[in-house]
């Protein structure tokens, strides 16, 4: 009966284990990136405000809302770790810039753009390490006459590159901030009347309460009448020290632990306004849902020229995407604390498998945090949408509605129909906005 057993044995253990082999090739299995999309926002800049009380603390060269030197260097390094992923390792984008293969969009700012332009040149280098100042002074195709209208002596200078050394001219889509419903949370009109709400609200005091001893100590070192800042002014008060942090012209704050309490109060006033109204939150997150998903399905369906997608765009923006990707993920918030640091990026990759190529997933991460991870595209679509939903349209939900109430509360009646009759299209819209 021993003898007998023995070769059924070895046969149930040479099946487990074939089967177990199986099982671990299946889950370890190698995936390859198919596209990636990457939502970052500007770095480092002058403030979104100025202070007169500080400006004999701190001086800009540049006006407000510009990018800096430092803040060009944080995106050209992210654009050189975005290179040596998709380009050096994933081989999934060509060493050099083709614009078939890469869309850039950035919001009609300058900062932004900049920002979008300084990542682009990190991504692709090509020979940008040989262009010194030296050499371009000594270089003959510099010298006059320069006869810019004769396409002959310009070919003749240049020969066959564009530019020089191969720089790269990287083309940044960007739409008037009107009509910018992807990065530009500001043309919606709805969004700064909750904004303004958030910073009269109890709901902000709570926040405020949280750093108001760490608000104060700043106040208290850099001079300034802290009771002078109401609402608003505290936002913009600890944007302008950030920034001005950042660029060296505070040293007394840079070891500080002010600094994290500042970063975190930033953002938690940031998720405030975002999360004031749940109508919001989708109004943030709407169109990204309907472009993300429409970028990887012509990627799912062969039908896509597009390789990766950059978005450049604000703090606004970012942490509104990334607050719906941690719903989407079951991520834990509290595993990281949430801030918003200039150059903070969100890097979307949808892999696919080697051995089961129909099978699609997808990866993101925000700032090297990892917040879903090899979730399947159907289920992260479906959830996505479901986020993103609105009742009606972006435009009768930002700007119509609001127009209404405003006019409404405005002027009489009278006044107030006059404006339906002009407006009949959004009769039945006025109506629900009083529902």
């Amino acid at each position: 009966s021993i003898v007998f057993n023995e070769p059924i044995s070895s046969v149930k253990h040479i099946i487990m284990m074939t089967l177990f082999i199986i099982l671990f090739a299946y889950l370890s299995a190698a995936t390859s990136v198919k596209f990636a999309a990457v939502f970052f926002r500007d770095g480092a800049r002058t403030p979104l405000r100025s202070f007169p009380s500080l400006s004999h603390r701190v001086k800009w060269t540049l006006e407000n809302r510009q990018l800096t030197p430092l803040g060009q260097r944080q995106l050209f390094m992210l654009g050189h770790s975005l290179h040596s992923r998709y380009i050096s390792k994933e081989k999934l984008l060509s060493s050099k810039y083709n614009q078939s293969e890469v869309l850039v969009r950035s919001t009609d700012l300058l900062h932004s753009i900049m920002s979008a332009q300084s990542l682009a040149l990190g991504m692709y280098p090509n020979q940008l390490d040989k262009l010194t100042t030296k050499q371009l002074s000594n270089e003959a195709i510099w010298s006059p006459p320069l006869n810019l209208s004769i396409a002959q002596h310009v070919k003749e200078r240049l020969k066959d590159s564009a530019l020089p050394y191969d720089i790269p001219v990287v083309g940044v889509r960007s739409y008037a901030w009107t009509n910018d419903r992807l990065l530009q949370l500001e043309s919606c009109a709805a969004y700064q009347r909750y904004r303004k709400q958030f910073y009269e609200s109890n709901k902000f005091k709570e926040a405020y309460e949280k750093y108001k001893e760490s608000i104060e100590k700043v106040c208290e070192m850099l001079g300034v009448d802290v009771n002078r800042l109401k609402g608003e002014d505290i936002f913009y008060f600890i944007d302008f020290v950030l920034a001005a942090e950042f660029d060296g012209q505070l040293p007394e704050l840079s070891k500080s632990p002010l600094l994290k309490s500042l970063e975190r109060a930033l953002a938690d006033f940031l998720i405030g306004e975002l999360t004031m109204k749940d109508l919001m939150e989708r109004v943030a997150v709407h169109e990204f849902s309907i472009i993300l998903i429409e970028l990887i399905d012509q990627v799912v369906n062969k039908a896509s020229k597009y390789k990766a997608a950059l978005f450049s765009s604000d703090c606004y923006i970012i942490l509104g995407y990334l607050l719906r990707l941690i719903k989407i993920g079951n991520s834990n918030e509290g595993v990281f604390d949430i801030t918003i640091p200039f150059a903070s990026h969100i890097i979307i990759d949808l892999k696919q498998d080697d051995a089961i190529p129909d099978i699609y997933k997808v990866d993101i991460t925000y700032n090297e945090h990892r917040i879903i991870q090899e979730m399947e595209y159907e289920e992260f679509k479906r959830k996505l949408r479901e986020l993103g939903e609105l009742r009606g349209d972006w435009k009768s939900v930002c700007m119509i509605a609001q127009c209404l109430v405003e006019c409404c509360l405005e002027c009489s009646h009278k006044s107030a129909l006059r404006i339906m009759v002009v407006h009949k299209d959004f009769y039945f819209l006025f109506y629900h906005v009083y529902d």
